[in-house]
């Protein structure tokens, strides 16, 4: 086997494990409100919140570890698809739209009006954003990353 061939199968093995432990942190709360997705160089969360008996928030936040920090001129962007029943404000926000977006937290709040609570179920959400690595105060290296995610919406009676 030659040297550049090791290498390769160094980092196929590499990615391999990567995958296996990203979908081994990935994890449902037991609320049914709160998705949570820990990674290596950041957190996911997901929260359902309703704000009365036909509308409400979806709050999607990544927060990063001392070791990475939020790319804020990546064009993060979260992009949602209601089904049946559900509209919202907003299909498609971007960094401008985020309420919170700094060097270890990027959030943003999706709002949705149930029209139809024997049709209203899910959102479908797709967020695309950017971290990077810190290595001795500086960046070392950058990874873009795209979540996807069915977001079941809480019908209150």
């Amino acid at each position: 086997m030659t040297k550049s061939q090791k290498i390769m199968l160094v980092l196929c093995l590499t990615l391999c494990v990567a995958l296996f432990a990203s979908s081994v942190f990935a994890a449902k709360n037991n609320d049914n409100n709160t998705i949570t997705v820990k990674k290596e160089n950041y957190t996911l969360t997901i929260t359902t919140v309703p704000n009365g008996t036909d509308n409400g928030e979806i709050i999607v936040k990544v927060t990063t570890p001392k070791t990475a920090k939020v790319n804020k001129e990546y064009p993060n962007k979260l992009m949602a698809t209601p089904s049946a029943g559900v509209t919202l404000e907003k299909n498609k926000l971007r960094g401008k739209d985020a309420k919170t977006l700094t060097a270890d937290t990027i959030e943003m709040v999706l709002k949705y009006k149930i029209t139809d609570a024997s049709k209203a179920g899910t959102i479908e959400t797709k967020f695309k954003f950017g971290v990077c690595n810190m290595k001795g105060g500086e960046i070392f290296s950058c990874q873009f990353f795209t979540e996807k995610h069915t977001i079941k919406i809480p019908l209150k009676k």
